[in-house]
């Protein structure tokens, strides 16, 4: 065989070994690098658990918020609570400071004008029973809007959506 030929194979057979090596090389480490990763994300599941005062605050409650809290909630962003009061008021406050936001009423189909419970389930949904013994399902939500007015200053807009009316029925 031609010695140049010979030459030239074997140089193509060590840049091919280097090649493998690093590639399996680069691999292994790879595989390491994930499971150090995965070591590192799931460690912390095994530990007790702790918890830290983000804010604590006197709430500033509006004159037509006064009575009974029934509710309490916050926003998926993390930015606005709220209480549900006896008189079927929605109050929004600031979760860093306790500052009211603004509030929301919520109306009885059948006219009665307080509420006896309130009850939280799912995401953002309260079932309310009312004095005369009716049910509705409110939802709150809560919708970022960007305030071009404000130099794009971003706020939470609030919204109270029926979802289901149960009314009293009388037994006779």
């Amino acid at each position: 065989m031609n010695p140049a030929f010979l030459k030239k194979v074997k140089r193509n057979d060590r840049i091919a070994s280097w090649v493998i090596t690093v590639g399996g090389m680069a691999i292994i480490f790879s595989v390491i690098f994930i499971l150090v990763l995965i070591a590192k994300v799931s460690l912390p599941l095994f530990f007790s658990p702790d918890r830290d005062l983000h804010a604590s605050f006197q709430l500033q409650r509006s004159d037509e918020a006064k009575g009974d809290i029934l509710a309490l909630g916050m926003d998926e962003y993390l930015e606005t609570g709220y209480t549900i009061g006896r008189n079927g008021r929605i109050q929004f406050f600031n979760l860093v400071d306790g500052s009211s936001l603004d509030s929301l009423q919520v109306v009885s189909d059948s006219g009665a004008e307080e509420l006896v419970s309130a009850r939280s389930y799912g995401r953002l949904n309260h079932v309310l029973v009312w004095s005369d013994g009716s049910v509705s399902i409110e939802q709150i939500k809560f919708s970022p809007f960007y305030d071009a007015d404000r130099d794009n200053h971003r706020t939470i807009r609030h919204r109270l959506d029926q979802v289901a009316v149960l009314p009293h029925r009388t037994v006779l």
